[in-house]
């Protein structure tokens, strides 16, 4: 049976302005969100050849659970109210300008949902309560937060030449501790229009505008969840079976946190605009640092005799260092053509510059991490026969891999992958997985997009138009799961075209080792993070290009039509990559059921479209 749901969403806005006095205006505005879903899902035994279960040995059986031959009813809805109300007051004295704002906002939230499941359907076409015979099930869940804040701004402007910003917010948060509900963030901007001055003159009319700016602020988030501040008892099955029944009882609750206040993001950013040429050519260019301090962490380590786990604590502290450029060009030659363009360039990266971890394992956070980092190993090349002797066995000189093997079914041979010793002790590990002690492991890559790039251009001539969008990524590294990327899968799932070029003692210079349909995930034998494989995410795509012509006016009034334009436009036409398997650079992991990595790229890629269409304005 198909599950059938219905969602709704509501609205109602309120908002207005006044005026009472000169330079003087009031604004306030109020929202209230309120979303319903409803869910009747109805379940069965469900039969197919089961892969994942039976392996090559395919059979067709019952392989669904019986927990999903049910009827199960589900409900949830949310509340949310926003308010704002602030006074903006403005006024010239002469070359200066003033504008004070003055205000506070309020939002408000609350959600509940509500299932309730009964199994062993008596008709498993009729998904009802009454019509089950077994074990029934209740469940839900709540959450609610509120926050509160006053804000206040000040700007002056002399002579639109000299700028001065500064800003103050006073938040409190629900989800805080008790007497640290509250903080204040304060802000400013400064900004410096150079061309205004007259020792600048020389530069007319070479240059039309140049500015430089800076500005430091801090904001808060809260960042918090619903059991650090209440503590709650969860109950579960404790395995004690008195009177045939699995007693139910609850855990002890934890410790609350002494004084979890807010996480203050503070960003400091310089910046330049400048335009030639009477404003047809431009350019903006942001430098920033972005500190993510106080942020709600793991707590100190107790002794077991605590009888609890630690509590979060406002410990942790990332930072985001980047910049941002964005170009920008128009012009009209004599002939009426129009031309446009804009390029934009970006690019950061991030640090966890403090973190309770002094342990410092390569796959948790810990202070100095990149995130995003990927280690693995240096690939070096497949083993040939001349690196074993008679017997198999290693020749001398030739770095064991030996931990990676499993006894009895896998040992490395000629075609198999051979990594480097990095640290040249003889053998291939891992050390104890941490930093400073990862034997040969490295970082090798990074997943967080670099230098991510837009251009668009433009063109208008004689009521045709042109304009093209593309969108890329400058450097991405990936290292991927599943037989899309791995030849031969858990048991030889499929072999795609792509992966046909693998090692033969005829084809010792293949892309993929020797086949080997025990290959279980990407972190085992043949296939350990490493080089060799580390997916190249890095593109280059035409999001879309669009042809237009607008019909002359005098063939269009007659008509009394205002105008007419006819169109074709393409979405995702082609792009460039390197990857070197078919999947799509600008997906991951499928957003389908349990997000499993094991069915990286197996989704659908991004639609290229063809469009035609008409404009008609009367």
């Amino acid at each position: 049976e198909m599950n059938e749901t219905t969602y709704s969403l509501s609205r109602i806005n309120l908002g207005g302005t006044i005026s009472p006095l000169e330079g003087l205006t009031v604004n306030f505005d109020y929202t209230h969100d309120r979303t319903e879903q409803h869910e009747h899902q109805t379940g069965g035994v469900l039969s197919a050849y089961n892969f994942w279960a039976t392996g090559p040995d395919l059979k067709y059986e019952a392989y669904s659970s019986p927990s999903y031959n049910r009827v199960q009813y589900e409900s949830d809805w949310s509340r949310r109210n926003t308010a704002k109300a602030f006074a903006t007051y403005v006024k010239d004295y002469g070359d200066h300008s003033l504008k004070f704002i003055l205000g506070g906002d309020l939002e408000e939230y609350e959600y509940w949902s509500h299932y309730s499941q009964k199994r062993d359907l008596l008709d498993p076409g009729k998904g009802e309560l009454s019509l089950a015979t077994g074990d029934m099930f209740v469940g839900g869940d709540r959450n609610k937060w509120t926050t509160l804040g006053a804000f206040a701004r000040i700007n002056y402007s002399y002579k639109d030449k000299y700028l001065l910003e500064l800003n103050g917010r006073y938040d409190g948060a629900s989800r805080l501790s008790s007497d640290e509900k509250w903080a204040f963030f304060p802000s400013m901007s400064v900004g410096y229009v150079i061309s205004k001055e007259d020792f600048m003159d020389f530069a007319t009319p070479t240059l039309s505008f140049l500015k430089i700016r800076a500005s430091y602020g801090e904001v808060g988030n809260q960042d918090a969840r619903l059991n650090n501040i209440y503590r709650v008892m969860p109950t579960y099955s404790s395995d004690w079976v008195i009177d045939g029944q699995n007693i139910v009882t609850a855990r002890t609750p934890g410790a609350l946190p002494a004084s979890l206040t807010w996480e203050t993001v503070t960003t400091f950013d310089v910046g330049v605009d400048v335009r030639f040429f009477q404003d047809k050519l431009g350019a903006t260019f942001d430098w920033y640092n972005r500190t993510v301090s106080d942020m709600h962490s793991d707590g100190i380590t107790l002794p077991s005799s605590f009888g609890t786990g630690s509590p979060i604590r406002n410990y942790g502290e990332l930072q985001t260092r980047g910049w941002e450029l964005a170009v920008d060009f128009r012009h009209t030659f004599a002939n009426g053509l129009r031309i446009n363009a804009m390029a934009t360039l970006s690019d950061f990266k991030e640090k966890i510059t403090k973190f309770a971890n002094t342990t410092k394992g390569i796959d948790s956070n810990y202070e100095g991490k990149t995130l995003g980092e990927i280690w693995g190993y240096e690939t070096d090349r497949f083993f040939t026969e001349g690196d074993f002797d008679a017997d198999g066995n290693l020749s001398p000189g030739i770095a064991s891999q030996e931990i990676f093997e499993d006894n009895g079914w896998f040992y490395y041979g000629p075609g198999d992958v051979k990594y480097k010793d990095l640290n040249g002790d003889g053998v291939v590990d891992y050390g104890s997985k941490t930093v400073g002690d990862s034997g040969d492991m490295k970082v090798i890559g990074n997943t967080t997009p670099r230098y991510q790039y837009g251009i668009q251009l433009g063109a208008n001539w004689k009521g045709f138009d042109l304009n093209m969008f593309m969108q890329g990524v400058g450097k991405r590294d990936f290292w991927a799961n599943g037989p899309v990327v791995i030849p031969g899968y858990r048991y030889g799932e499929g072999w795609y075209d792509h992966q046909l070029d693998y090692w033969t003692p005829e084809n010792p210079n293949a892309r993929y080792p020797r086949p080997n349909d025990q290959q279980q995930s990407n972190n085992a034998m043949n296939f350990l993070p490493q080089t060799k494989y580390l997916l190249d995410l890095s593109y280059l795509r035409m999001k879309n290009i669009t042809l237009g012509y607008t019909i002359p006016p005098g063939l269009t009034d007659k008509l009394s039509i205002s105008t007419a334009r006819i169109y074709f436009s393409g979405e995702n036409l082609f792009e460039f990559e390197n990857i070197g398997v078919p999947i799509d650079p600008e997906i991951d992991y499928t957003k389908a059921g349990k997000n499993d990595s094991n069915t990286f790229a197996r989704v659908y890629p991004f639609r290229r479209s063809l469009s035609f269409g008409v404009q008609l304005t009367f």
